[in-house]
């Protein structure tokens, strides 16, 4: 009787779960287009931070093409049997997609149609790479595994050269780098992880940085104002070589002017060649950085600057005395 009883419960527990899964993937089907509906529906641990805006916002363009998604840490700890809720998630939200797990314990049972698990560690650099020849091309990567910081930039520095042009690189909960039982570091900010993954330095710390390179790269976004101005003048103070995007708010030829090399906003393959440019130039490059600081001397200096101001007040002071008339 008892083991007839144990498997009426086996039983029923077994039909209650496929019920919940049958509600879960209907509720998931009225509402896919929504990422904090479904993250509620599917139950990831993604509810509690601020991310689905984020992501609903950057990848709705995404959202009806073949994409190939990546995600590192499936949840679950070390029951085989438990997480997968984001990759539910991303299934539902992605209806072309493809969905790829990885995680360090055997997950295989979580496979289903469109979500493929794959077992190893991020920092396993061969199993990444046969990875990446089932999962290739990949659109998004998102990293939520161990969040130790030399885990998560041994991972980025293999992956982030496989994304798709215009894919994104996501890396959840940074803030372990400060965490000790992460291996983070909360005093000690020379420590090259916690500045890799959260890029807090002192001003003072920028500026011996910029004096000791050989280049310096301002990456910014195609954009019609001034953002960036600032930034260029620096490396030209410092007698530095500079690569940039074209820019409204600087008025001169800088490639002409022998001072820089300009890289088309979002250009990943030109911002490649001009880095290596540098690396395989670097007397050009030095070049580069003494006319860059003569540029400064002769067109950004003081005597310059307060002349250009007295010319402006003087005008606006002879346009004012007009019109006292």
């Amino acid at each position: 009787m008892s083991r007839i009883s144990g498997k009426l419960i086996f039983l029923f527990k077994m039909f209650k779960e496929k019920c919940k899964r049958i509600i879960k993937d209907f509720l998931g089907l009225l509402f896919c287009n929504n990422l904090k509906v479904l993250a509620n529906i599917y139950k990831t641990d993604k509810r509690g931070h601020d991310y689905l805006e984020k992501y609903q916002r950057h990848f709705s363009s995404l959202r009806f093409k073949r994409i190939n998604l990546l995600e590192i840490g499936i949840g679950g700890y070390d029951d085989p049997n438990a997480g997968g809720n984001s990759l539910r998630m991303w299934k539902k939200y992605f209806p072309f997609g493809r969905v790829h797990g990885i995680d360090i314990i055997d997950k295989s049972a979580l496979t289903e149609r469109r979500i493929q698990i794959h077992q190893g560690s991020q920092t396993d650099l061969p199993f990444l790479e046969s990875v990446m020849e089932k999962v290739l091309p990949v659109s998004i990567i998102i990293d939520d595994g161990s969040h130790i910081s030399k885990d998560v930039i041994t991972s980025f520095k293999f992956l982030f050269s496989k994304l798709n042009k215009g894919g994104w690189y996501v890396v959840e909960d940074i803030q372990t780098s400060y965490w000790r039982e992460f291996e983070g570091d909360p005093e000690n900010l020379e420590n090259p992880y916690v500045e890799f993954e959260i890029g807090f330095q002192s001003q003072d710390k920028i500026c011996r940085k910029l004096k000791g390179a050989l280049a310096i790269a301002i990456p910014m976004q195609d954009q019609a104002f001034t953002c960036g101005l600032t930034s260029f003048c620096d490396p030209l103070g410092l007698g530095k070589a500079v690569l940039m995007p074209e820019n409204v708010g600087i008025d001169i030829d800088i490639e002409k002017e022998g001072i820089a090399k300009l890289v088309a906003p979002n250009n990943r393959e030109g911002w490649n060649k001009a880095i290596l440019w540098v690396i395989e130039n670097k007397e050009k490059t030095m070049e580069m950085g003494v006319q860059a600081r003569h540029f400064a001397e002769t067109m950004y200096n003081s005597d310059i600057f307060i002349r250009q101001i007295s010319e402006v007040l003087q005008k606006v002071i002879a346009e004012n005395e007009v019109c006292s008339f």
